[in-house]
């Protein structure tokens, strides 16, 4: 975008091919900024993906296969609050897959609970924060306390807060010197998974 990398825009992807067994069709889909909160190709643009492939088996009359054997979509159960192991477990019988760095408490899941995803795909388990419920899933938001990220670099200030399950939204978009101010005064709870703007400059001054 005016030829620089744009931030905060994406294009999803997802490509597919049937039969799976002798492959005829491959069919590939772009989506180009999509406009959801769970930004994947297994939930974005696998759905048409499957359309696509559904109306060339009909016109094409492949013997033997039906759009249903072909690309079949299960609803994500909630996940938050398992140990990682057992939450991996449970989307086995899904036929999808977990995957997590370490057998912790699933404190977020990407895609989110309630999300159709076809059947194959993976599932991202976040894990390792304190204070959530292990005995049983919860849809309870979750809190961290706000650093101070004054006198950091861009780098310090962004890894702090992804350590916390905070997004760090740069201001000015190519951030220089220090941070100067943040949105989010330092100390105050904070839901998991916000954002944060951090602005930057030459002075170490300010709240």
């Amino acid at each position: 975008e005016y030829g620089r990398v744009s931030s905060g825009n994406y294009i999803c992807s997802f490509i597919g091919f049937a039969p799976a067994d002798e492959p005829r069709y491959l069919c590939l889909i772009l989506v180009d900024e999509p406009r959801v909160s769970s930004i994947f190709g297994s939930t974005v643009a696998a759905p048409f993906v499957r359309r696509v492939l559904e109306n060339v088996l009909t016109l094409k009359e492949v013997p033997g296969l039906t759009p249903e054997t072909s690309y079949q979509t299960v609803q994500l159960p909630n996940l938050v609050g398992m140990s990682a192991a057992d939450a991996s477990a449970l989307l086995a019988q899904y036929g999808l897959e977990g995957i997590f760095e370490c057998d912790a408490v699933v404190t977020m899941q990407v895609p989110a609970a309630g999300q159709s995803v076809v059947i194959g795909s993976s599932v991202l388990l976040y894990t390792g924060l304190e204070g959530v419920n292990t005995a049983e899933p919860t849809d309870e938001p979750y809190y961290v306390t706000m650093p101070s990220l004054i006198g950091k670099t861009a780098l310090q200030a962004h890894d702090e807060l992804k350590q916390l399950g905070l997004t760090m939204i740069a201001d000015p978009a190519d951030p220089f010197g220090y941070v100067i101010g943040q949105s989010i005064y330092a100390g105050t709870q904070v839901e998991f998974g916000s954002s944060v703007t951090v602005y930057f400059g030459y002075s170490t001054t300010g709240g």
